[in-house]
């Protein structure tokens, strides 16, 4: 399952993980929540578009349930660039807690993990998936800055055009869910960024096998 929306929020886009927050019932599948929220899609061609694009293909019956929430509100950046994607985002601050408190409140093992950089992020969702045995369910919740090409770590150097290389590419969210159909593993990725869409488009683009 891949769930994607827009952090643009001058451009009036929604904001996903308070939407998400607030609008997951008691007893309600994740699956349900993502398919509510779906019709907020916007099917543009802006980069920045709300995109919510939910799929799904359960493994039978669900194993352990685990979610590792990231929120990257704290960047650390190089340099003299600044403007309105470069800035921090001190809402996620509590918005972390939130979001960890909500997925426990919905009998999720949660951990929160704030301002890491690209490798920390990647190592923590790797890890996870090494982890993990077929039947379980994995949940990685990303909110934050991103750019074209995948998740913004908070040392990113900013430029006009693209950061430097402190970022989860969207490549490398495509071998974690080859690798967890590969092992039986149901994933749920959700991506709270600018550009997020992009991450979506690219796993479309490539029909990784087991998404509808």
């Amino acid at each position: 399952t891949v769930l994607s929306a827009s952090r643009m929020t001058e451009y009036a886009y929604t904001w996903l993980s308070p939407t998400l927050i607030a609008e997951w019932k008691a007893g309600e599948p994740l699956d349900d929540v993502i398919r509510r929220l779906a019709p907020l899609q916007n099917d543009g061609v802006d980069s920045h578009r709300p995109s919510l694009f939910a799929t799904r293909k359960d493994h039978g019956k669900v194993g352990t349930r685990r979610c590792f929430v990231f929120a990257n509100g704290d960047y650390n950046r190089d340099g003299d660039y600044e403007d309105k994607h470069a800035g921090d985002l001190p809402d996620l601050e509590q918005e972390g807690k939130d979001l960890r408190d909500c997925y426990r409140s919905h009998d999720y093992q949660t951990e929160l993990h704030e301002n890491l950089n690209d490798d920390g992020m990647l190592e923590t969702m790797q890890r996870a998936l090494s982890q993990a045995k077929s039947g379980d369910e994995l949940v990685f919740h990303y909110a934050g800055h991103g750019m074209h090409g995948g998740m913004l770590g908070t040392t990113s150097t900013w430029g006009h055009v693209i950061p430097a290389a402190d970022m989860v590419f969207n490549s490398e969210l495509q071998e974690l869910v080859v690798k967890a159909r590969e092992k039986g593993i149901k994933l749920v990725l959700i991506s709270d960024a600018c550009y997020s869409g992009h991450t979506t488009d690219y796993l479309r683009h490539y029909q990784i096998k087991g998404m509808e």
